[in-house]
């Protein structure tokens, strides 16, 4: 087949077939970076005849000269095709090392908040089948387990936000002979070609790595194979669970631990280190050994308490109490507005009333200046305690603690809207 036709053929089948995964929702996001991946996704979206809605949202990193501009042309180029389209901007210091993992996640944080203020479910990615073989080369160098080398997943949540993934099974040569017979212009990053970055090592080293027998397709079809197992775990991991797990509205679980105990350790492991990433917030994910360590540490029964992804593990004679480490949170005060919607810690959603007064913001209740004056309820460990959203005034008043039902000195009726960024349980 030449590659006009299967160009021609990919436009014309690729909407229906693989973005029909994507008609059961209401409205979501398309992250368009104006590379040729992206744009061939913006495309293929104009193409879907169906109910779902979709945005279209460009992250200006700020890390290179001409970035604005490109994210305005991405802008026009999708109003061009009738999206509603929006600029977000990732503001900051930037870091000096892990530029690209830090770019990376700055980008899904500030997509997650536009999606809590605009009611969108989720975001749609342009990941190709070469992200994922490099994803996967990448995970076997680091020595990760079976759910690092499954690689990336169709549907995931990466910061508390949805993330789809319909272009895994696509080579990034048939998507760029998509926009040339489309006659779409796109951009290509100067940082694509850097050998400094991991990923480009890897994708520069793909012509010997075929010589070898590692090219794309057959990497992609390890990740789908070992994707197979990953998910019959998952599913005996939401099992145990639903058996063994109690999830609470101020967001720490307990876990019963006799049936904890009494289940294989593949399984231990990969609920503790789904409570850890559910629970650990905006802290810095945990290392797969050291959650082996932390599995060995509960098998010990020595020992009252451990932190480790940004979560404290207690002991009780019958339970382990899982919550958030007050020490990892950012301290710094998340203002918020009247009738806003706002992410907070990556592990709630917080709406205010729109009758709510001005000049609030949300910080731990254990950090709030007047968060002694607060009574704690006694069956609440003291550390989830502190570790609550507190809605405070300018002056630093606790105005609200939404999940305790605390409401302090302050005029007005309104109310505050706490609810958790993952579902409790899958």
């Amino acid at each position: 087949m030449s590659p006009a036709k299967q160009a021609a053929d990919l436009g014309q089948a690729f909407p229906e077939e693989l973005f029909s995964r994507l008609k059961r929702f209401r409205h979501l996001a398309l992250a368009v970076s104006g590379g040729s991946d992206s744009m061939a996704l913006m495309l293929f979206a104009a193409r879907l005849k169906g109910p779902v809605k979709f945005s279209v949202l460009t992250v200006d990193h700020g890390l290179r000269v001409g970035s604005r501009s490109e994210a305005l042309q991405v802008k026009a180029w999708a109003r061009a095709l009738g999206f509603e389209a929006h600029v977000l901007s990732w503001r900051g210091a930037k870091p000096q090392s892990g530029l690209q993992a830090r770019a990376r996640e700055a980008r899904y944080r500030v997509m997650a908040q536009w999606c809590a203020e605009n009611n969108a479910d989720g975001i749609v990615t342009a990941h190709t089948l070469e992200d994922q073989a490099e994803t996967l080369l990448m995970r076997l160098a680091r020595g990760s387990g079976l759910d690092g080398l499954s690689a990336m997943a169709e549907d995931s949540m990466v910061h508390g936000l949805r993330v789809l993934r319909p272009l895994l099974d696509v080579e990034r040569l048939e998507l760029r002979a998509f926009l040339k017979a489309q006659g779409q212009a796109f951009f290509d990053d100067p940082s694509n070609a850097n050998p400094a970055f991991e990923r480009i090592r890897f994708r520069q080293a793909a012509k010997l790595l075929k010589d070898l027998g590692l090219e794309p397709r057959a990497l992609a079809r390890t990740a789908r194979r070992l994707t197979r197992a990953r998910r019959a775990l998952e599913q005996a991991t939401d099992e145990f669970e639903r058996s063994a797990i109690h999830h609470q509205a101020e967001g720490h679980a307990i876990v019963e631990l006799a049936s904890f105990e009494a289940a294989p350790e593949e399984i231990r492991l990969r609920l503790l280190s789904r409570l850890l990433a559910r629970i650990g917030g905006a802290s810095e994910a945990a290392q797969l050994s050291e959650i082996e360590a932390l599995g060995k540490w509960i098998a010990q029964e020595s020992g009252r308490a451990r932190t480790l992804g940004g979560c404290r593990v207690e002991r009780r004679a019958r339970s382990l109490i899982v919550g958030r480490e007050l020490g990892r949170m950012s301290v710094e005060p998340m203002k918020i507005k009247p009738g806003e919607t706002l992410i907070w810690d990556d592990r709630f959603v917080i709406r205010l009333d729109a009758k709510g007064p001005r000049g609030l913001a949300v910080v731990p209740l254990g950090e709030a200046r007047e968060g002694r004056r607060v009574a704690r309820p006694r069956q609440l460990p003291d550390f989830v305690f502190k570790a609550l959203p507190a809605l405070v005034s300018g002056e630093g008043r606790v105005a609200l603690v939404p999940q305790i039902g605390y409401r302090g000195a302050i005029k007005g009726k309104f109310r505050a809207e706490v609810r958790p960024v993952s579902p409790l349980s899958s």
